[in-house]
Protein backbone atom coordinates (compact mmCIF):
# COMPACT_ATOMS: atom_id res chain seq x y z
CA UNK A 1 0.00 0.00 0.00
CA UNK A 2 1.59 3.43 -1.13
CA UNK A 3 2.42 5.50 1.94
CA UNK A 4 1.34 9.01 0.76
CA UNK A 5 -0.60 11.68 2.05
CA UNK A 6 -3.92 11.11 2.22
CA UNK A 7 -3.44 7.37 3.56
CA UNK A 8 -1.05 8.46 6.09
CA UNK A 9 -4.33 10.94 6.83
CA UNK A 10 -6.67 7.94 6.76
CA UNK A 11 -4.99 5.97 9.29
CA UNK A 12 -3.62 9.13 11.71
CA UNK A 13 -8.14 8.66 12.00
CA UNK A 14 -8.05 5.43 12.62
CA UNK A 15 -9.32 4.15 16.10
CA UNK A 16 -7.96 0.56 17.17
CA UNK A 17 -11.13 -1.70 19.49
CA UNK A 18 -11.17 -1.27 22.54
CA UNK A 19 -10.56 2.69 21.95
CA UNK A 20 -13.76 5.14 22.30
CA UNK A 21 -13.47 7.63 18.70
CA UNK A 22 -13.07 11.03 19.13
CA UNK A 23 -12.51 14.42 17.00
CA UNK A 24 -9.33 12.90 15.75
CA UNK A 25 -9.58 9.31 15.54
CA UNK A 26 -12.70 8.05 14.72
CA UNK A 27 -12.53 5.59 11.89
CA UNK A 28 -12.44 1.44 11.86
CA UNK A 29 -11.67 -1.10 9.23
CA UNK A 30 -12.71 -3.99 8.21
CA UNK A 31 -9.88 -6.03 6.18
CA UNK A 32 -11.45 -7.96 2.85
CA UNK A 33 -10.29 -10.04 -0.03
CA UNK A 34 -8.10 -7.39 -1.91
CA UNK A 35 -9.23 -4.21 0.11
CA UNK A 36 -10.07 -2.24 3.18
CA UNK A 37 -12.88 -1.11 4.01
CA UNK A 38 -12.70 1.63 6.28
CA UNK A 39 -16.17 3.36 8.60
CA UNK A 40 -17.21 6.06 10.82
CA UNK A 41 -19.98 5.37 13.10
CA UNK A 42 -20.36 1.84 11.56
CA UNK A 43 -21.17 3.65 7.89
CA UNK A 44 -18.92 2.77 5.27
CA UNK A 45 -16.59 5.42 4.26
CA UNK A 46 -14.53 4.45 1.54
CA UNK A 47 -12.72 1.21 0.08
CA UNK A 48 -8.76 0.98 -0.36
CA UNK A 49 -7.13 -0.79 -2.83
CA UNK A 50 -4.41 -1.52 -4.74
CA UNK A 51 -4.85 -1.26 -8.70
CA UNK A 52 -2.06 -1.21 -11.08
CA UNK A 53 0.60 0.09 -8.53
CA UNK A 54 -1.87 2.78 -7.27
CA UNK A 55 -3.77 3.10 -4.36
CA UNK A 56 -7.44 3.53 -4.67
CA UNK A 57 -9.83 5.03 -2.72
CA UNK A 58 -13.44 4.04 -3.59
CA UNK A 59 -15.97 6.38 -2.33
CA UNK A 60 -19.61 7.21 -2.00
CA UNK A 61 -20.46 10.10 -4.57
CA UNK A 62 -22.68 11.33 -1.81
CA UNK A 63 -20.11 12.15 0.16
CA UNK A 64 -17.80 13.82 -2.63
CA UNK A 65 -20.78 16.22 -3.03
CA UNK A 66 -21.51 17.15 0.36
CA UNK A 67 -24.71 16.29 0.88
CA UNK A 68 -25.62 15.12 3.91
CA UNK A 69 -28.45 12.44 4.83
CA UNK A 70 -31.98 13.96 4.32
CA UNK A 71 -31.07 16.89 2.04
CA UNK A 72 -32.30 16.70 -1.72
CA UNK A 73 -29.50 15.58 -3.98
CA UNK A 74 -30.01 14.69 -7.67
CA UNK A 75 -30.56 11.44 -8.68
CA UNK A 76 -26.92 10.98 -10.48
CA UNK A 77 -25.46 10.62 -6.87
CA UNK A 78 -26.98 7.32 -6.55
CA UNK A 79 -24.54 5.54 -8.53
CA UNK A 80 -22.30 3.16 -6.55
CA UNK A 81 -18.73 4.79 -5.97
CA UNK A 82 -16.26 7.34 -7.44
CA UNK A 83 -12.86 6.23 -7.23
CA UNK A 84 -9.04 8.35 -7.29
CA UNK A 85 -5.55 7.71 -7.19
CA UNK A 86 -5.14 8.55 -3.18
CA UNK A 87 -2.02 9.91 -4.31
CA UNK A 88 -4.19 13.11 -6.07
CA UNK A 89 -6.75 13.09 -2.62
CA UNK A 90 -6.18 15.77 0.06
CA UNK A 91 -6.49 15.69 3.83
CA UNK A 92 -9.14 18.14 3.37
CA UNK A 93 -11.13 16.13 1.19
CA UNK A 94 -11.02 12.92 3.26
CA UNK A 95 -12.45 15.15 6.52
CA UNK A 96 -15.11 16.38 3.92
CA UNK A 97 -16.19 12.75 3.26
CA UNK A 98 -16.04 11.85 6.74
CA UNK A 99 -18.14 14.50 7.89
CA UNK A 100 -20.68 13.98 5.13
CA UNK A 101 -20.50 9.33 5.99
CA UNK A 102 -21.31 9.86 9.48
CA UNK A 103 -25.07 11.42 9.07
CA UNK A 104 -25.54 8.20 7.02
CA UNK A 105 -24.69 5.94 10.24
CA UNK A 106 -28.32 4.49 11.48
CA UNK A 107 -28.59 3.58 14.88
CA UNK A 108 -27.37 0.40 14.76
CA UNK A 109 -24.31 0.74 12.83
CA UNK A 110 -23.53 3.36 15.30
CA UNK A 111 -24.52 0.74 17.81
CA UNK A 112 -21.71 -1.78 16.77
CA UNK A 113 -19.45 1.04 16.66
CA UNK A 114 -20.21 1.68 20.17
CA UNK A 115 -19.71 -2.49 21.01
CA UNK A 116 -15.84 -2.26 19.23
CA UNK A 117 -15.05 0.55 21.20
CA UNK A 118 -15.52 -1.25 24.09
CA UNK A 119 -14.00 -4.25 23.19
CA UNK A 120 -10.10 -4.44 22.04
CA UNK A 121 -11.19 -8.21 20.73
CA UNK A 122 -12.98 -6.63 17.87
CA UNK A 123 -12.10 -8.09 14.69
CA UNK A 124 -14.77 -7.60 12.27
CA UNK A 125 -17.55 -5.39 11.55
CA UNK A 126 -20.18 -6.55 8.63
CA UNK A 127 -18.57 -9.71 8.13
CA UNK A 128 -19.90 -11.40 5.09
CA UNK A 129 -19.34 -15.07 4.33
CA UNK A 130 -19.44 -16.82 0.71
CA UNK A 131 -23.06 -17.48 -0.14
CA UNK A 132 -24.42 -21.08 -0.14
CA UNK A 133 -24.56 -22.80 -3.86
CA UNK A 134 -28.38 -22.53 -3.12
CA UNK A 135 -28.25 -18.69 -1.96
CA UNK A 136 -28.50 -15.74 -3.96
CA UNK A 137 -26.50 -13.74 -1.10
CA UNK A 138 -24.02 -14.85 1.58
CA UNK A 139 -25.43 -14.60 5.53
CA UNK A 140 -23.72 -12.00 7.36
CA UNK A 141 -22.59 -11.00 10.97
CA UNK A 142 -22.64 -8.20 12.33
CA UNK A 143 -19.57 -8.29 14.89
CA UNK A 144 -16.62 -10.66 15.12
CA UNK A 145 -14.68 -10.66 18.30
CA UNK A 146 -11.86 -12.44 19.52
CA UNK A 147 -12.00 -13.73 23.32
CA UNK A 148 -9.18 -16.13 24.93
CA UNK A 149 -8.79 -18.54 21.99
CA UNK A 150 -11.83 -18.02 20.77
CA UNK A 151 -13.70 -16.41 17.77
CA UNK A 152 -17.64 -15.60 18.86
CA UNK A 153 -20.15 -14.37 16.53
CA UNK A 154 -22.73 -11.45 16.90
CA UNK A 155 -25.78 -10.02 15.60
CA UNK A 156 -27.02 -6.70 16.57
CA UNK A 157 -30.33 -4.99 16.45
CA UNK A 158 -31.94 -2.04 18.40
CA UNK A 159 -34.92 -2.92 20.53
CA UNK A 160 -37.11 -1.47 18.17
CA UNK A 161 -36.37 -3.76 15.35
CA UNK A 162 -39.00 -5.29 14.49
CA UNK A 163 -37.37 -8.38 13.52
CA UNK A 164 -36.74 -8.66 17.56
CA UNK A 165 -40.83 -9.75 17.57
CA UNK A 166 -43.44 -11.80 15.73
CA UNK A 167 -46.85 -12.98 17.11
CA UNK A 168 -46.79 -16.71 15.27
CA UNK A 169 -44.44 -19.38 16.29
CA UNK A 170 -41.10 -19.55 14.07
CA UNK A 171 -41.37 -21.37 10.88
CA UNK A 172 -39.00 -22.82 7.92
CA UNK A 173 -39.20 -24.86 4.93
CA UNK A 174 -37.53 -28.26 4.54
CA UNK A 175 -34.75 -26.08 2.85
CA UNK A 176 -34.46 -23.80 5.44
CA UNK A 177 -36.39 -20.82 3.71
CA UNK A 178 -37.84 -18.61 6.40
CA UNK A 179 -41.63 -19.16 6.58
CA UNK A 180 -42.92 -17.06 9.96
CA UNK A 181 -41.86 -15.89 12.77
CA UNK A 182 -39.03 -13.83 14.88
CA UNK A 183 -36.95 -13.65 11.86
CA UNK A 184 -33.74 -12.53 13.62
CA UNK A 185 -34.12 -16.90 14.51
CA UNK A 186 -34.16 -17.52 11.00
CA UNK A 187 -31.04 -15.15 10.35
CA UNK A 188 -28.88 -17.15 12.88
CA UNK A 189 -29.52 -20.15 11.88
CA UNK A 190 -28.45 -19.23 8.53
CA UNK A 191 -25.06 -18.43 9.86
CA UNK A 192 -25.01 -21.98 11.63
CA UNK A 193 -26.06 -23.55 8.84
CA UNK A 194 -23.35 -22.18 6.56
CA UNK A 195 -21.11 -23.17 9.15
CA UNK A 196 -22.37 -26.74 9.16
CA UNK A 197 -22.63 -27.44 5.33
CA UNK A 198 -18.82 -27.73 5.59
CA UNK A 199 -18.31 -29.09 9.07
CA UNK A 200 -14.98 -29.09 9.56
CA UNK A 201 -13.76 -27.41 6.49
CA UNK A 202 -15.61 -23.77 6.98
CA UNK A 203 -14.73 -24.04 10.65
CA UNK A 204 -11.07 -23.78 9.28
CA UNK A 205 -11.62 -21.77 6.99
CA UNK A 206 -13.05 -18.74 9.46
CA UNK A 207 -10.06 -19.59 11.56
CA UNK A 208 -7.46 -19.23 9.26
CA UNK A 209 -9.23 -16.11 7.41
CA UNK A 210 -9.37 -14.27 10.79
CA UNK A 211 -5.48 -15.13 11.96
CA UNK A 212 -5.15 -13.59 8.63
CA UNK A 213 -7.11 -10.76 9.70
CA UNK A 214 -4.99 -10.25 12.57
CA UNK A 215 -1.59 -10.53 11.24
CA UNK A 216 -2.80 -7.48 8.41
CA UNK A 217 -4.52 -5.53 11.38
CA UNK A 218 -1.30 -5.68 13.62
CA UNK A 219 0.91 -4.73 10.35
CA UNK A 220 -1.09 -1.55 9.92
CA UNK A 221 -1.17 -0.33 13.23
CA UNK A 222 2.49 -0.71 13.38
CA UNK A 223 3.13 0.43 10.53
CA UNK A 224 1.71 3.99 10.92
CA UNK A 225 1.79 3.89 14.62
CA UNK A 226 -1.80 3.62 15.51
CA UNK A 227 -2.38 3.86 19.49
CA UNK A 228 -3.67 0.75 21.22
CA UNK A 229 -1.85 -1.85 23.02
CA UNK A 230 -5.25 -3.80 23.98
CA UNK A 231 -6.16 -4.52 20.42
CA UNK A 232 -2.56 -5.52 20.00
CA UNK A 233 -2.54 -8.13 22.74
CA UNK A 234 -5.55 -9.83 21.78
CA UNK A 235 -4.56 -10.12 17.71
CA UNK A 236 -1.18 -11.62 18.98
CA UNK A 237 -2.83 -14.43 20.55
CA UNK A 238 -4.73 -15.74 17.08
CA UNK A 239 -1.16 -16.19 16.03
CA UNK A 240 -0.58 -19.60 13.37
CA UNK A 241 -0.42 -22.68 15.84
CA UNK A 242 -2.39 -20.96 19.09
CA UNK A 243 -5.57 -22.90 19.45
CA UNK A 244 -8.54 -21.24 18.12
CA UNK A 245 -12.34 -22.34 18.33
CA UNK A 246 -15.16 -21.11 16.42
CA UNK A 247 -17.93 -20.38 18.90
CA UNK A 248 -21.81 -21.22 17.93
CA UNK A 249 -24.12 -20.45 17.81
CA UNK A 250 -23.84 -16.80 17.40
CA UNK A 251 -24.97 -14.29 19.79
CA UNK A 252 -27.88 -11.84 19.63
CA UNK A 253 -27.05 -8.18 21.35
CA UNK A 254 -29.36 -5.56 21.42
CA UNK A 255 -29.40 -2.02 21.98
CA UNK A 256 -31.90 -0.29 24.92
CA UNK A 257 -30.43 3.06 24.10
CA UNK A 258 -30.32 5.99 21.63
CA UNK A 259 -26.78 4.87 20.14
CA UNK A 260 -26.99 7.80 17.99
CA UNK A 261 -27.76 10.24 21.09
CA UNK A 262 -30.50 12.08 19.94
CA UNK A 263 -32.60 12.38 22.82
CA UNK A 264 -34.25 8.84 21.91
CA UNK A 265 -33.10 7.03 24.93
CA UNK A 266 -37.08 7.14 26.11
CA UNK A 267 -38.48 5.25 23.19
CA UNK A 268 -35.56 2.36 22.91
CA UNK A 269 -36.32 1.70 26.63
CA UNK A 270 -40.26 1.17 25.96
CA UNK A 271 -39.65 -1.04 23.01
CA UNK A 272 -37.57 -2.91 25.33
CA UNK A 273 -40.10 -3.25 27.84
CA UNK A 274 -42.44 -4.76 25.00
CA UNK A 275 -39.75 -7.18 23.50
CA UNK A 276 -39.84 -9.43 26.84
CA UNK A 277 -42.11 -11.66 25.83
CA UNK A 278 -40.46 -12.22 22.84
CA UNK A 279 -36.94 -12.28 24.12
CA UNK A 280 -37.68 -15.82 26.22
CA UNK A 281 -38.85 -16.97 22.69
CA UNK A 282 -35.59 -16.34 21.45
CA UNK A 283 -34.10 -18.00 24.70
CA UNK A 284 -35.96 -20.50 24.07
CA UNK A 285 -34.67 -21.17 20.40
CA UNK A 286 -31.35 -21.17 21.52
CA UNK A 287 -29.93 -18.01 21.55
CA UNK A 288 -27.36 -16.04 23.36
CA UNK A 289 -29.36 -12.86 24.21
CA UNK A 290 -27.39 -9.59 25.83
CA UNK A 291 -29.02 -6.41 26.34
CA UNK A 292 -26.83 -2.99 26.81
CA UNK A 293 -28.31 -0.06 28.43
CA UNK A 294 -26.10 2.51 27.84
CA UNK A 295 -23.11 2.95 25.65
CA UNK A 296 -20.44 3.37 29.24
CA UNK A 297 -21.49 0.16 30.48
CA UNK A 298 -17.54 -0.47 32.47
CA UNK A 299 -17.68 -4.74 31.98
CA UNK A 300 -18.62 -4.68 28.78
CA UNK A 301 -16.09 -6.55 27.51
CA UNK A 302 -16.54 -9.31 30.01
CA UNK A 303 -20.15 -9.45 30.47
CA UNK A 304 -21.15 -9.89 26.84
CA UNK A 305 -18.66 -10.73 24.36
CA UNK A 306 -17.05 -13.81 26.45
CA UNK A 307 -18.81 -17.40 26.29
CA UNK A 308 -18.27 -20.34 25.32
CA UNK A 309 -20.36 -22.63 22.73
CA UNK A 310 -23.79 -23.88 23.51
CA UNK A 311 -25.71 -26.61 22.10
CA UNK A 312 -27.93 -25.84 18.97
CA UNK A 313 -31.03 -26.45 19.35
CA UNK A 314 -32.54 -28.75 16.95
CA UNK A 315 -34.19 -27.50 13.15
CA UNK A 316 -38.01 -27.05 14.11
CA UNK A 317 -40.48 -28.72 11.78
CA UNK A 318 -40.93 -27.72 8.61
CA UNK A 319 -44.45 -26.16 7.83
CA UNK A 320 -45.58 -24.47 4.92
CA UNK A 321 -48.51 -23.01 6.69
Amino acid sequence: MADNAAVRHLFARWALPGEVCDAQRCLRIGVRAGYLNLYVRGQSITRISRVGGATRLAVHPVYVSGHKRHAARPSDLDQRTVTFDSACVSAGQIDSWIEIAVTYAGAEKAFVDDLVAHNPGALDLEMALPANTAERKAPRMDLVVAQHGSLAFWEAKCSDNSELRARSAYRESSDGAYLGGIKVIHQLRKYVAWMEAGRSDRSCQVRQAYRQVASVLIGLADKFDVPGDAARAVWRELAPGAALEVILPPGLVICNYDALAQGRDAHFEKAAVANRPYLEVLRGHGVPLVERLTAGFPCWRTDWCNRSSQTIPPKPQASEG
